[in-house]
């Protein structure tokens, strides 16, 4: 019990409801999702553009009372320029200590006015005097004790500021005393030089402290607005004064972040002391301070929160109500379903977990059962085919037993033979990879050349049914034959230009539509049932003669000469010779010539049988092969290679073929033969020929004589001459003698031992032995043949 509600338990289709009924109740919690989100980043906005607002504002502020410091900075250094304090000298006149009191009047009066001013300081350098709002140093040792003693900055240093040349710049001086706090802090000072009409001279610094309490102040304002922290950094990113703790470390990776904000922003997000954070930057453009705040992510979810918690309660409300409501629906939908699985279950051997769900199986179940009577049918029909096939290869074949039913096998598979009269066509495919050139899946070779073999069957059938009955069969890859059954009362004549005119027919369209190419051969018409295998053989005898007439053809039995076994093929040694001697001389018209002869020859003669043509070809293939093997140049191997003739030459199915292959292989062989030669002495080559011809009479002529003779050395000739000729010299020379001879010996009038010392032998054994050894037969022997 247990199994079977597990088997149908309504996983599938229930699920696919629960899942529509989900995705329409994610539309309102998107949505809700969507404005809490678009909320969030409103108030996130709000509180950015604030922030920003009073970081300009305090900006702003900071620059103008800083700008107000520089224009009292500039008036009291032309004051003191005016009264030449720069230039004084200790001790001191009365008139100068009191130009000094009223300059200290003038430093209290613009402190008592510029409420961000905290003290003046003027250093005397020559005088050696530092000058303050509140006191005068005649001793700037004690000046530095109390002022920049306890804040570590020693006499020298200070002395170095002091001495250093400043046109007006805003620097950190770190004090201590009654004016700056007991704690040594850094001060935000700006410092000027005295003269300022001399820029390469130093006589006396004004120095102007900003009260660090009113900076601390102003950026205070921004952090309890935005309950983070705020600073501001000096151009040379130095904090000068902070809202919050901000110890070195975390100053350096807040700076980092900074690094990383996108140009043309003023806030980024990043992560500080593990908090997230955003920062927000504003630079001016006066001072280059940098104005920094930076505010925790917890301040936006404050203000969010009343948002958040109504959207949270919503969508709690919503998934609640809607789940309970989707399941609900789910279940009440399913209640039909679930009795039609119930009813059809026990019809069928499916099970669920074969199928996507239950409408899927339902599907499935009612398909399996309509189609299943049909799929028999289908199968049936099959073996039939298959059988019918496999019947009529055995009929063609003649391989049927004398006491095989043939009456009711012809019946079982519905072969209707009216006449008595058989012909046989055989096709043999030859290419069909233009028919599959625009398909662009990668199909297999058996499946095309099953199609490729389907369309033959049906068009040639089809053909053949419009005059005769047709019943093919395809028994290799690239060959069918196709039975015809023809009208026995017909003129004999008739019928075969009948069944020629079917073959022709059924070729042209199918390589013209289908770019099948294939040859056709026909056979003769025979009586009788035993006459099917005669005709069957006579086609395949057919067949083979597309060698020599050629492939997408049709081929008639009936045309076809009987061959004489007796007959052999046309190629004299003194052909093969003549082609041998061309190919090594590069005389590529000679070499077409002899070939295209030999060719010629032999297709003339028609009684050939196919067996003894074949050997002709191997023969033809052999010679070219054997010369070029002969040749020595040095780049022999490579051009074999890059021909490869023996592969080309052999895969050829038909004698124009190799006719035209061997024709090319033999102009390549002849034009390379002769830029090899072009590059030797080719007048040397033809005064040994001349030396030959005029002295082969001689019984001492050799290699040593002619080179002597021409200047040259053994060695060197040697090579030159089976370079240019193909073969040795001595060879030449003997070809020459032996050529002679023959004449003689044709003529019939002198022996074997005048004619051998007359072409230059000194006897006649070595006539005899050179004559054996080139024409393979004695004198004697050729002189009665």
């Amino acid at each position: 019990m247990r199994k079977r509600f597990l088997r149908f338990w309504p996983r599938n289709l229930i699920l696919s409801w629960l899942l529509s009924y989900v995705l329409i109740l994610c539309i309102p919690i998107t949505i809700s999702l969507a404005f809490y989100q678009n909320a969030y980043s409103v108030i996130k906005g709000e509180i950015m553009r604030a922030n920003v607002g009073l970081l300009k504002q305090v900006q702003q502020d900071v620059d103008g009372r800083l700008q107000e410091i520089r224009q009292l900075s500039t008036q009291l250094t032309f004051h003191a320029e005016e009264q030449g304090m720069m230039y004084w000298e200790q001790p001191l006149t009365d008139t100068q200590r009191y130009m000094i009191a009223k300059t200290q009047q003038t430093f209290r009066t613009y402190a008592a006015s510029g409420s961000f001013i905290d003290s003046f300081q003027l250093y005397l350098q020559r005088a050696g005097y530092v000058l303050t709002n509140s006191s005068a140093y005649s001793d700037v040792v004690q000046f530095h004790e109390q002022t920049y003693g306890d804040a570590g900055m020693s006499l020298d240093a200070w002395q170095a500021v002091m001495n250093t040349r400043y046109t007006g710049q805003f620097i950190l001086l770190r004090q201590t005393g009654e004016t700056v706090g007991r704690e040594p802090e850094p001060m935000v000072s700006f410092v000027r030089s005295l003269p300022l009409s001399n820029p390469t001279s130093t006589l006396a610094t004004l120095v102007v402290s900003v009260q660090e309490a009113k900076l601390r102040e102003m950026i205070r304002a921004v952090q309890d607005v935005n309950q983070g922290t705020a600073l501001i950094l000096d151009a040379d990113l130095q904090p000068i004064v902070s809202a919050g703790p901000m110890d070195p470390e975390k100053l350096d990776r807040l700076l980092s972040a900074l690094d990383r904000t996108p140009e043309g922003k003023t806030h980024t997000d990043a992560r500080l002391d593990g908090e997230d954070v955003v920062l927000n930057r504003v630079v001016s453009d006066t001072t280059e301070w940098q104005y920094i705040s930076v505010i925790p992510y917890s301040v936006f979810w404050e203000k969010a929160e009343r948002i958040r918690s109504w959207s949270i309660a919503g969508l709690a409300i919503c998934l609640l109500l809607g789940s309970f409501s989707a399941y609900y629906m789910s279940r009440r939908q399913y209640h039909p379903v679930g009795e039609i699985m119930q009813l059809v279950s026990g019809k069928v051997r499916l099970t669920m977990e074969q199928h996507r769900n239950e409408y899927h199986f339902i599907h499935e179940t009612l398909r399996h059962s309509f189609h299943e009577s049909e799929y028999m049918q289908h199968q049936l029909k099959q073996q039939s085919i298959a059988l019918r096939s496999n019947f009529l290869f055995r009929l063609l074949k003649g391989r049927l037993e004398s006491s095989y039913p043939v009456e009711e096998a012809l019946n079982a598979y519905d072969l209707r033979f009216r006449y008595d009269r058989f012909a046989v066509a055989v096709f043999y495919i030859e290419d069909f990879s233009e028919l599959f050139k625009d398909s662009a899946e990668e199909a297999d070779e058996e499946k095309r050349i099953k199609f490729v073999q389907h369309i033959v069957r049906n068009i040639a059938e089809e053909l053949a049914n419009k005059t005769y009955a047709g019943y093919m069969t395809d028994y290799d890859d690239g060959m069918m034959a196709l039975l015809l059954n023809v009208p026995g009362d017909a003129e004999a004549d008739a019928v075969r230009r009948a069944v020629l005119e079917v073959a022709a027919e059924a070729q042209r369209f199918i390589a013209g539509r289908f770019y099948i190419h294939h040859t056709v051969s026909v056979s003769r018409v025979h009586a009788g049932i035993p006459g099917i295998h005669a005709a069957y053989a006579e086609a395949m005898d057919a067949l083979e003669y597309k060698m020599v007439i050629g492939t997408n053809r049709v081929i008639e039995y009936e045309q076809l000469q009987t061959p004489d076994p007796m007959q052999t093929y046309y190629y004299p040694l003194e052909k093969e010779q003549h082609l041998i001697n061309a190919i090594k001389t590069g005389s590529a018209d000679r070499a077409m010539e002899t070939l295209n002869e030999i060719v010629a020859v032999n297709m003339a003669l028609k009684a050939v049988p196919i067996e003894v043509f074949r050997c002709f070809l191997f023969d033809l293939v052999g010679t070219i092969m054997k010369t070029l093997n002969e040749i020595q140049f040095p780049d022999k191997r490579h051009f074999l290679q890059r021909w490869d003739p023996v592969t080309k030459l052999l895969k050829l199915e038909t004698i124009q073929d190799m006719q035209r292959e061997m024709g090319a292989l033999l102009q390549e062989a002849c034009e390379w033969m002769d830029e090899n030669k072009k590059s030797r002495n080719t007048g040397l080559y033809d005064r040994v020929l001349q030396v030959i011809d005029e002295q082969y009479r001689n019984s001492n002529l050799n290699l040593a004589v002619i080179a002597e003779e021409l200047g040259v050395s053994s060695g060197y000739l040697s090579r030159f001459f089976k370079e240019q000729h193909g073969e040795g010299l001595l060879d030449a020379l003997n070809q020459v003698r032996l050529k002679k001879a023959k004449e003689l010996l044709a003529e019939g009038k002198r022996t074997v031992a005048e004619i051998a010392e007359t072409v230059g032998y000194y006897n006649s054994n070595a006539f005899i032995r050179v004559f054996k050894k080139y024409e393979g037969v004695t004198p004697g022997q050729y002189k009665g043949m």
